[in-house]
Formats: C-alpha cells, structure tokens, sequence
C-alpha cells in the first residue's frame, strides 16, 4: 500500500493519539477487524465485503477500492 516513506507523513502519524496510532498501523499491515482478516484467524468464515458483496474486506479495498464507499 504504501511505495515510499514520506518524512511529512510519518510527523503527522508520530503526532496523533496513540489510539489513531494504533487504527493506522492496524489498517495498514491488514490486522484489523475486518472480515478478510477475521476468516484468516477463523474467527469469521466469510472474507467477502458487507457493503458491496464483490470482494473480500481487507484494509486496501476499506480504505479505497469498495464501490459502496468511494
């Protein structure tokens, strides 16, 4: 997801609140609660999106590829 690292982006991540610190880590290596996550550690048996039904929920189709939310 992400190509480079950019020095204004990791000081803004560096000043949020450690709670929104946690969200964007989680979001960006995948282990958030979302269903693609949850079927890879059985928790959920169903990876696929609830908003759109066309693919399954992980960080990248969230963050920008459901058509249900773009």
């Amino acid at each position: 997801m992400l190509r480079y690292i950019n020095p204004s982006q990791v000081t803004y991540a560096l000043r949020l609140p450690r709670r929104e610190v946690r969200t964007l880590v989680e979001l960006l290596t995948g282990h958030v609660d979302l269903n693609r996550h949850l079927a890879l550690i059985n928790v959920n048996s169903d990876a696929l999106c609830p908003l759109c039904q066309e693919e399954d929920e992980s960080s990248l189709h969230f963050l920008g590829k459901c058509s249900a939310t773009i």
